[in-house]
């Protein structure tokens, strides 16, 4: 009997065997006849078996021609690949499917079976990357066993998953497919390369289009200049952005459109030493770029200077509505300070950990006749952050007792009696050094069981 006389089922079994043998063995056989063609084009379960290699380009497109052609079927993930940072260029095209992945199989370093996780796009919602040193010898990204699995539960939601990935560079935005992903976290090896440049960072960024949660740890290095223009990175969505151990906070902060931000974490931003302005353009002065009037002391005076100026621009280019601002080791300058203050209407919570700011910042947070309404009357008495009901001071060692006492007190017997319902219910003064026990009972007076010191 002629081959071309073998009933189609067993001309199948036949094709699936051989893919079996090797994967990209459809595009063959469908050249081979019009019959053949068929039958392989027509037979899910042929195309069961993705093979991608270095090249991305050619990925992408056996991934778009396999994904379609095993519809509705489950396929596996084969990636043959000698660069581990092509890792992620050639599953982004694959990430809408992960629903049908049954398993990933990196070169011979490991395999996962996923068809237990119930997967879908729907559920697969947090990219983890971490970022090894420049000099990490590539191989050891592929070892055995895996550093973390490529597939998790996610640590702050259990009802949905993460998709983790190590790699030595970010990929530049021209070898991916925009992602669905709503969380992204990027962690950066404390080691010699600097493979964060902002400006890959933000290229990086406006692959997540949905992203609602960004959080960038870092460690302090500045980076050269680059010639090029910085994009403006678009997250209607973004509602939560962390910066932690980076000195690219200005670059970050002035370069994103957030007009939902409503959680913003600066961890460990302050440095000692001076930080270049970065991109296209960045000589340029902007507003509040000049000198602080203040004259105000700081031991990390060129990084207050880079976060003051990043909150500025980001503030001023959507004006999110900012409810929790949380500074630790992250410091700005005292006219940064007021125009934050001015400027977040519904700011509810600030804490900030170890700042230099002078007493000059916390008088800012007394009542303030405003000239301009009222004037019959002389003015009419406001407050800045008129939403503040949490206040957190922990060893900010350069404000005096005296004035914390007058600044809050003040403002709290105003809002007390003025505000409708907005005023500090919860304050913190802990390890300051001006404040000593007698102020802290001087305070208790106005404020009760509102006030905490330890």
């Amino acid at each position: 009997m002629g081959i071309t006389k073998l009933p189609p089922e067993l001309l199948t079994e036949a094709f699936i065997f051989a893919t079996h043998i090797d994967p990209l063995v459809p595009l063959r056989l469908r050249c081979v006849c019009r019959w053949w063609r068929c039958i392989v084009d027509s037979s899910p379960s042929i195309w069961q078996r993705l093979l991608l290699s270095d090249k991305v380009a050619h990925s992408r497109y056996r991934a778009l021609l396999w994904t379609k052609k095993s519809l509705p079927l489950p396929f596996d993930i084969n990636l043959d690949i000698t660069d581990s940072d092509t890792l992620l260029p050639h599953l982004s095209s694959l990430v809408a499917f992960v629903d049908r992945w049954r398993t990933v199989k990196l070169n011979d370093a490991w395999e996962v079976r996923l068809v237990d996780f119930q997967l879908s796009p729907a559920s697969l919602r947090t990219l983890v990357i971490d970022i090894q040193d420049s000099e990490f010898d590539e191989w050891e990204v592929f070892s055995v066993p895996q550093p973390k699995p490529i597939i998790t539960t996610s640590l702050k939601n259990p009802s949905t998953y993460a998709m983790n990935i190590t790699l030595t560079r970010l990929p530049q935005p021209h070898l991916l497919t925009p992602f669905s992903f709503t969380h992204l976290e990027i962690n950066e090896s404390h080691f010699g390369g600097h493979q964060t440049h902002p400006f890959r960072v933000l290229s990086f960024l406006t692959m997540f289009p949905a992203l609602q949660c960004f959080e960038f740890a870092g460690w302090p290095h500045d980076d050269e200049a680059h010639n090029e223009l910085f994009p403006i990175v678009h997250l209607p969505d973004l509602h939560t952005l962390s910066l932690r151990n980076t000195c690219s906070a200005r670059a970050i902060l002035s370069h994103i459109y957030a007009p939902q931000l409503r959680v913003l974490y600066l961890y460990h931003l302050n440095v000692d030493f001076r930080l270049l302005q970065l991109g296209a353009g960045a000589s340029l002065p902007e507003p509040g770029d000049s000198d602080d009037e203040a004259n105000d002391y700081s031991q990390s005076p060129w990084s207050d200077h880079a976060t003051g100026m990043g909150l500025r621009k980001l503030i001023m280019r959507c004006n999110p509505p900012i409810r929790v601002l949380e500074m630790d080791f992250s410091d700005m300058r005292t006219k940064d300070f007021k125009f934050v203050f001015e400027s977040l209407p519904t700011l509810q919570e600030f804490m900030i950990v170890a700042s230099d700011m002078s007493d000059t910042v916390i008088n800012l947070l007394r009542p303030y006749r405003k000239f301009g309404v009222n004037e019959a009357e002389g003015g009419m008495m406001v407050v800045r952050l008129p939403a503040l009901q949490r206040l957190e001071l922990f060893s900010c060692q350069r404000l005096s007792g005296g004035v914390i006492v007058d600044a809050l007190g003040s403002r709290v017997a105003y809002t007390d009696q003025h505000s409708s319902g907005d005023t500090l219910s919860d304050v913190s003064i802990v390890n300051c050094e001006g404040f000593t026990s007698m102020h802290g009972q001087t305070l208790s007076r106005v404020l009760g069981r509102r006030l905490r010191l330890d």
